[in-house]
């Protein structure tokens, strides 16, 4: 769904506060009723390094009021999602943190009418990308999809593209 010019169309909620179910025909996404839909967002994985939701509670709304964004990826790592309901694990508090982070982040794609993809980053918190997922990672998904079953607005992705590292003292692009 486009204006004349080509930009997305903000997503306006249903009765029930949802987002329209997305779906593929051939090679177009469309909404149920088959209305054609583009995507535009952006890859936002602060929370990912800082454990809280300080910057995305900013920047998202921005980014779907004066962007006209209508989508998220966020990556993420399958041991918190793995271990967060295990009391005994040394880093359970802080598993339990990153967990409300996807909770809050599902909740505020939510709010400002946007489409998430919790797409596999890595193993841990702020990990090395590795180049193949695993049956952790597997495993990280089905909760993640048991977790958010009902929400129509989020979307799973086995792994995000990998990122190209550069020497941050270089002025080269990556």
């Amino acid at each position: 769904m486009t204006d004349d010019n080509g930009t997305p169309t903000r997503f306006f909620a249903l009765a029930d506060g949802s987002l329209p179910w997305l779906q593929t025909s051939g090679n177009t996404i469309v909404t149920e009723d088959g209305q054609e839909v583009i995507l535009r967002g952006a890859n936002v994985m602060r929370a990912e390094f800082d454990n809280n939701m300080v910057w995305e509670n900013k920047a998202i709304p921005e980014l779907a009021k004066n962007w006209h964004g209508n989508v998220l990826t966020r990556g993420f790592a399958s041991e918190p999602v793995i271990k967060a309901d295990d009391p005994t694990d040394p880093k359970h508090l802080e598993y339990l943190t990153y967990r409300n982070n996807l909770d809050e982040l599902v909740s505020l794609a939510k709010t400002n009418s946007m489409y998430l993809i919790l797409a596999w980053r890595s193993f841990v918190r702020d990990g090395d990308q590795p180049p193949m997922p695993d049956a952790a990672a597997q495993q990280a998904l089905a909760i993640l999809a048991a977790r958010y079953k009902n929400q129509s607005h989020v979307i799973y992705a086995l792994q995000v593209p990998r990122i190209a590292q550069r020497d941050v003292t270089s002025s080269e692009p990556a």
